[in-house]
């Protein structure tokens, strides 16, 4: 259940959604900290129906939320 808990706070503490053409991370100009961010995407959500995958990562200064959506 920990996890679930972390992927609901992630969801629902999100700034933006944005879209990646990356599979692994993104690097990201931080609003919150004017850094460069690299946002690994550690998260996956997966159907079994239709085996579409979602890879998403949050950045942890401004949470911002890159995503990845492909096929298995």
């Amino acid at each position: 259940m920990d996890l679930l808990m972390d992927v609901k706070n992630i969801l629902f503490s999100a700034t933006a959604f944005i879209p990646s053409k990356n599979f692994y991370f993104e690097n990201h100009t931080c609003n919150a900290t004017n850094q460069c961010v690299n946002v690994k995407f550690d998260l996956t959500v997966k159907s079994e129906l239709t085996k579409k995958i979602t890879l998403f990562g949050q950045c942890p200064h401004c949470n911002t939320v890159y995503y990845h959506e492909d096929f298995e």
